[in-house]
């Protein structure tokens, strides 16, 4: 009794949401369904960042864009920087209708509301995305792997970090994570198996990613990668109770070459296998000291007896 009540003060709100979801009694069609929508969101989500350039203005802005100097680039960057926004708008409206109309929960369970807490694990993911990256790096240079830094140089840096924090937070980490980490875990109701299935779908989808594979053998290789790091997003925003520390796991790790531009940088099994493997290690540590999976079980056992 002392140790669930110790996990009730520790984790009220969530242990609140959890008994609402879990009291639905999922069945197993309801269950095979979440991970699909998921995916069918992300798709429909990715696919709408290509809609404004349908808007007369936006066409015209992008032929201008397609110049030379600062004022061509700027302007590039601002239509790129609208089209990968909408892909974040798509995600949140989606989100938002099936914690409403699917689930009958409020959009709060996707923790996606600015907390000083929340900031804080944003950044410090974001750092230790920064570490893992020049961890990485390093030992792949150790064994020979040969990399080129970011391009720095020149007059268009500022478009470069613009671009990459665009696509890797608006087009990438932002929507993503609400959908597979702010949504998908709560929908399956905050459950080992809801973290289970966050993970691997997530991870899996990954198979059709152009991330410098040469052939089938690296495709399968590449996915210890986005499973790394899923492990990781998701044992985060639960021991941190803000969707926020995904998206600086997922962020960071897409923008983690561009802030470190010094550190060469070569996409190869190697990386794929020590990026994946360095984020589970981060999860398995941040579990350890926030107790994320002991919890759930506490939850699915006090569940288990009320229902």
């Amino acid at each position: 009794m002392a140790l669930l009540t110790r996990v009730v003060l520790w984790d009220g709100e969530s242990m609140a949401i959890s008994h609402h979801v879990s009291h639905q009694s999922l069945r197993l069609p309801s269950i095979i369904l979440r991970p699909i929508l998921a995916v069918v969101i992300l798709v429909v989500a990715d696919l709408s960042s290509t809609l404004p350039i349908l808007i007369p203005w936006v066409k015209a802005a992008r032929r201008q864009a397609t110049g030379h100097g600062n004022a061509s680039i700027a302007l590039f960057c601002v239509v790129t920087l609208i089209c990968v926004t909408l892909t974040t708008l798509v995600a949140c409206a989606s989100v938002w209708f099936l914690c409403r109309y699917l689930d009958k929960m409020p959009f709060s369970v996707v923790d996606l509301r600015l907390t000083s807490r929340g900031v804080l694990w944003f950044f410090s993911m974001i750092a230790v995305a920064c570490i893992i990256f020049a961890i990485t790096m390093g030992i792949a240079h150790l064994a020979g792997v040969k990399g080129i830094p970011e391009d720095s140089s020149g007059d268009t840096w500022w478009a470069n970090m613009i671009l990459a924090f665009g696509l890797g937070f608006l087009l990438q980490a932002i929507p993503e994570e609400i959908i597979f980490r702010g949504w998908l875990i709560p929908s399956l109701g905050n459950t080992k198996l809801a973290v289970a299935l966050s993970v691997v779908t997530f991870g899996v989808i990954h198979i059709v990613s152009q991330g410098g594979q040469q052939n089938l053998v690296e495709r399968f290789i590449y996915l210890i990668m986005p499973l790394g790091f899923a492990f990781a997003a998701a044992i985060v925003r639960l021991a941190s109770h803000s969707v926020w520390a995904a998206i600086g796991v997922h962020g960071g790790l897409h923008i983690s070459g561009t802030i470190m531009f010094f550190l060469p940088n070569e996409s190869s099994p190697l990386q794929w296998t020590l990026l994946g493997v360095l984020w589970v290690l981060v999860g398995i540590i941040v579990n350890w000291r926030y107790k994320v999976i002991r919890n759930l079980e506490v939850k699915e056992s006090l569940a288990s007896e009320n229902s």
